[in-house]
């Protein structure tokens, strides 16, 4: 991020991940209102949100694993109907981008070898979390 290369890390995936992660800090300072833990990493999880409304229509590898982990955190937070509606947008974005197509590692590849592995390890894992 501080190198300003968004392939793989993006400030959508970041705002995921520190929301998702507030949960299990023990810091006041990630609550929205410190009286309430319910509100844990819910100034995360908003800029998340707003970052994906910029993201609308674009699909990458970013966008579908901070919607995966946006669905856990809705999930973990009792909001089920909430996880399961994020956890379909990144299965969409998935087969967007084609994670489901079998894909050769050779000279004909538009993917590196380290693309075609994150690709790998991206689909898997929102196959895990569809399941």
């Amino acid at each position: 991020m501080k190198k300003h290369r968004t392939k793989y890390c993006s400030s959508l995936l970041v705002n995921a991940i520190l929301a998702l992660a507030s949960h299990y800090s023990e810091r006041l300072d990630v609550r929205s209102n410190l009286a309430d833990s319910s509100t844990v990493g819910n100034h995360f999880f908003a800029e998340a949100r707003r970052l994906l409304l910029v993201e609308e229509g674009r699909s990458s590898l970013t966008v579908a694993q901070a919607l995966a982990l946006m669905a856990m955190r809705e999930a973990g937070c009792g909001r089920d109907s909430n996880g399961w509606m994020y956890c379909g947008r990144s299965l969409h974005v998935a087969l967007d981008l084609g994670l489901h197509l079998p894909a050769k590692v050779d000279a004909s590849s538009p993917f590196s070898p380290t693309e075609m592995e994150v690709r790998r390890i991206t689909f898997w894992g929102l196959f895990v979390l569809d399941k």
